[in-house]
This record gives C-alpha cells, sequence and structure tokens, in this order.
C-alpha cells in the first residue's frame, strides 16, 4: 500500500470508482465536496467511533458508517479510499495493519489548506536544523470561541514561569493566538517572546504563511493544552507535550488513539497516568508524572487587591463554588446549564439563594460563583446579594486569570464533577461536592469510577440543608471530609508544592 493525496486529476482517473471515506468527518466533507463536488460517489464511511457509526448526513446527502473492519467485506480495489482527516498518516497506518503487505492498493487523503501548506514548507525546511524555539497553544478548537481559551490554563502556567526564571534567553517562546494585539504589548518588555497569528496558517499573504509554519518546522518543542491541531505532524527530534487542562473525577466521552499525535502528556500522579495511558491510547513511556503546571499556581495566589476589581467584598472567609457544565443530551442535563431556575445546583431558586445569602452575610462570609467558560447559562442570576458574587469570565479574561490565580484565598471549596477540585486537594481544606444529578450525569458522561465515594476528596451534598451545614462547618473550622481528602490524596496525588513546571521542564532536559 502507498499513501497520495487526492487531486482533481486522480479523481477525474478514477471517475469510474465509488469512494470510502474515513473518516467521519462532517467539515472535512463539506470542503472536500466545495472543491471536487464529489459526494454523490460515496458509497459510504467508516469511522471506530461507535458514537459516530450509523449514519451521517452531509450537504442533502445520507451515508452509513460503518467500522474500518467492514473493509474486510469488500475488494477494496473496487472503491477509491480517501482519508478524511488531519492525522491521515494515523489513519493510513491503521488501514495498513488490516491488510496482508502484498495488497497493492493506493490510499489517498485529502488536504485541507493548513495541511497542504504544512506539507510545502515541511519539505521547504527539511535541511534547516531545528532551533531553540518552544511553541505554546491554549485551548482545542472550541476553546477560541471563549474568551481567554486561546491563551490560558497549563501553558500559559508554564510559560509564565519560564519567563521568570529567564529561559527566554535561551529559547525563543512562541504563542500561536488568534489575536496577538490582546498580548504583545503585556509581554513587550520580554526578549524573545513572539505571538503568532493562527490566520496566517492559511493566509493568502506569502510571507505571512513563510513565518507562520517557519515557525512550526523548524521549533524543538511543543506544549499545548488540547489543541493538538498546531503540530499534527512533525519533524523528526521535534517534541511534542500534551499538558491536557487537568485531572478530575469524569472521563471523557470519546477515548482515542493519541499515541502518534504527541510524545508526552503531563500528569499529576501515576493513577492519573494509568487512566489517561488507557483514554489517549498512549504508551507508558510517554506518560509523564510532573503534576499540572497551573497547580503552581494555588501557592502563589495574586495580589488580594483583585477582589477589589472583582467585586469581592471583604470577609472572614471565603467558600469558592465551581460548577462544571453539564454537556449531556438527557432530560435532566443539557448542553446550556443546569435546569433550574438560576442555573444552579441545590440552590434552584431565589428564596434558597436568599437563605443562604442571609447566612452568609451573619457569619461574614462571602461565596463566590464561578462558571465554567463553556456554558452558555441562558439562566443567569439577575438579582444582586450581598455575601454571594458571580464572577463574569469575560472579566476574568480581560485580566488573564485563571481561577486558580484565586483559589489560593479559598478556604473551603464546592465543585461537583470539575478538576478544579482535584487541583484544590492539594491545598488540603474543606471540599464539599454538589451532585444531586450524579445519576444523570453518569448515564450522559462517563467516570472515572464507578465507585465515585470513595475517591471523592471530601463530602457530598445534595441539599440546600447540606450545602448550609458545610458553610457552617467553614465558619466554625470544623473540617468533616478531611480524612476523605487524605485517603483521595494518597490514591491520586503525588506532590503538594509549587514545583510542577521545574518538574516539566527538567523531565524534557530543558533545564
Amino acid at each position: 500500500m502507498n499513501l497520495m493525496e487526492i487531486n482533481a486529476c486522480i479523481l477525474e482517473e478514477l471517475m469510474d470508482k465509488k469512494i470510502i471515506l474515513c473518516v467521519n468527518v462532517k467539515g472535512y466533507f463539506q470542503e472536500l465536496d466545495k472543491k471536487y463536488h464529489v459526494l454523490n460517489r460515496v458509497a459510504f464511511v467508516v469511522d471506530n467511533y461507535d458514537r459516530k457509526q450509523g449514519y451521517t448526513e452531509c450537504e442533502g446527502y445520507r451515508f452509513p458508517v460503518y467500522s474500518f473492519d467492514y473493509l474486510n467485506n469488500i475488494n477494496i480495489d473496487d472503491y477509491l479510499i480517501l482519508i478524511t482527516s488531519e492525522y491521515y498518516e494515523e489513519v493510513y497506518r491503521q488501514i495498513k495493519g488490516m491488510f496482508p503487505d502484498h495488497i497493492n492498493t493506493t490510499i489517498y487523503h485529502y488536504a485541507d489548506a493548513r495541511i497542504h501548506y504544512y506539507n510545502y514548507f515541511s519539505n521547504k525546511f527539511k535541511e534547516k536544523p531545528l532551533e531553540n524555539k518552544i511553541i505554546f497553544c491554549s485551548g482545542a478548537k472550541k476553546a477560541y470561541n471563549i474568551e481567554s481559551g486561546e491563551f490560558d490554563d497549563n501553558s500559559l502556567a508554564l510559560f509564565e514561569y519560564m519567563l521568570e526564571n529567564k529561559l527566554n534567553m535561551t529559547y525563543q517562546l512562541v504563542w500561536v493566538v488568534l489575536h496577538p494585539e490582546k498580548y504583545t504589548q503585556k509581554y513587550s518588555q520580554y526578549e524573545n517572546v513572539y505571538f503568532l497569528p493562527y490566520r496566517w496558517s492559511e493566509s493568502k499573504d506569502t510571507n505571512e504563511r513563510r513565518t507562520y509554519y517557519e515557525n512550526i518546522c523548524l521549533a524543538k518543542y511543543f506544549f499545548f493544552t488540547q489543541a493538538t491541531d498546531i503540530a499534527t505532524h512533525r519533524r523528526e527530534g521535534q517534541i511534542r507535550v500534551q499538558l491536557w487542562h487537568g485531572q478530575g473525577i469524569k472521563s471523557r466521552a470519546l477515548f482515542t488513539h493519541d499515541e502518534y499525535r504527541y510524545e508526552y502528556m503531563t500528569v499529576m500522579s501515576e493513577k492519573y497516568g494509568d487512566l489517561h495511558a488507557e483514554i489517549f491510547g498512549l504508551r507508558q513511556d510517554q506518560i509523564l508524572v510532573t503534576g499540572n503546571p497551573k497547580q503552581d499556581w494555588l501557592y502563589h495566589p495574586l495580589d488580594k487587591r483583585i477582589f477589589d476589581v472583582l467585586g469581592i467584598p471583604k470577609a472572614d472567609k471565603y467558600v469558592f463554588w465551581l460548577p462544571t457544565m453539564r454537556d449531556s443530551k438527557t432530560e435532566v442535563l443539557s448542553d446550556d446549564s443546569i435546569n433550574s431556575d438560576t442555573g444552579l445546583s441545590i440552590l434552584e431558586d431565589e428564596c434558597q439563594l436568599d437563605r443562604v445569602n442571609e447566612q452568609l452575610r451573619q457569619s461574614n462570609m462571602v461565596l463566590v460563583i464561578k462558571r465554567h467558560p463553556f456554558e452558555k447559562c441562558n439562566t443567569h442570576m439577575v438579582k444582586t446579594y450581598s455575601n454571594i458574587v458571580i464572577l463574569d469570565n469575560t472579566m476574568l479574561s480581560d485580566r488573564n486569570i485563571h481561577i486558580n490565580r484565586l483559589l489560593g484565598y479559598a478556604d473551603a471549596l464546592i465543585s461537583d464533577y470539575s478538576s478544579a477540585a482535584i487541583d484544590y486537594m492539594l491545598l488540603d481544606r474543606p471540599i464539599a461536592f454538589a451532585i444531586p444529578d450524579l445519576d444523570a450525569y453518569k448515564s450522559s458522561r462517563k467516570l472515572h469510577f464507578d465507585n465515585l465515594g470513595e475517591w471523592l476528596p471530601g463530602i457530598q451534598i445534595t441539599t440546600e440543608s447540606q450545602f448550609c451545614d458545610f458553610i457552617k462547618e467553614v465558619r466554625d473550622g470544623v473540617d468533616s471530609g478531611k480524612k476523605l481528602r487524605q485517603n483521595a490524596f494518597k490514591k491520586l496525588g503525588k506532590w503538594r508544592d509549587d514545583n510542577n513546571c521545574k518538574r516539566v521542564l527538567e523531565a524534557l532536559h530543558i533545564i
């Protein structure tokens, strides 16, 4: 077998053959049809993710979707097999491995503009040695649609650590972002820091394209938080590191096989190393047990004067509440938010919030609520409370404030299924889990643990009364979940320090 990029001449030459598309990616189908008008020739689609199998529709066409194994039921020489994925080399290896070596069929792949340009410049720069250049990127493609998604999380924490330790004098630090103008001025005092517009990857301007791909093709290291699309392919010697966004109790809806998509993934403990190796299809030697860079922020919160800017009043104690995104299709959970008047669990109407606010007021405590940035939240609280503050995601992003930069001031945390709770566990302070919708969540989202209660680093609360009892415990210095937290840390944690960034860079021999 061999692999070749598809073009108009090949499609015309093989006009008599029906097309098999691999894999089920609607965006690629649309682009392919716009350029070549071939969807009318498609016989079926193959995809190994069972959630993508069945049928798919695109541009008025409806195709059956089978697993890759279905290819064993046909004579592949009768079809034109066309890979519709940016990871076409990975898909090709999978198809090739299904057939004997003597099979001499050509497998084709469609290259969108980005892949086409990458292949061109990769060949152009292949003789040039790699440079002391590190590429940073934050967030999956979805993250670019929210405030700060392009410049945040573990990638940002590692970047700032490198600046603090003057590693920009050894390496050029390059961020791939949508809006470089938002960050260029802020970091203008640093040498060798550059913000590269993502749009240049498909720019009509030759110089812009060349600049973009020269950086991508000559960088020694890539650090990204989910966003693997900036380095779907690599030169020999390049190191791509998946920092991910955190470790929590919820798993991924879709397992992947990322063995060839990056060289390493960082995790906070051996347990999470085993979990992520299974979920992402990685070898154990690809797992770096270093801790997550943004966990270092817990030990170095921002100057507390930021509370005045964010509208957080002075108080004796602060409880932070971080509801996670409900991403499902069940009747109980929705893609937008929790199905309640307030968009919150447990405290589902204003009367309940009134009562909690009064309790907080009497105890001189403040409840700080920070919603998930992906959550659309069509049901916002419109009422203003004296001792309950809703942090606005836009305000935080405008000031480049990740929640871990504030959690160091939290005397206790209320969470549900968020990885923030596992981060906060490192501070060894009270945690409560507001999970009244556990059964619905388990049916719509996969969790790491079936016996969840044995792994939670805190108590479970499901009613307003239990919510208020937890507030009282924090007020009185009672820590009823301490033993649960200690047991969970033994299983899920490894370090309680601010050396995660250092360990990541040491593991990769950058320092």
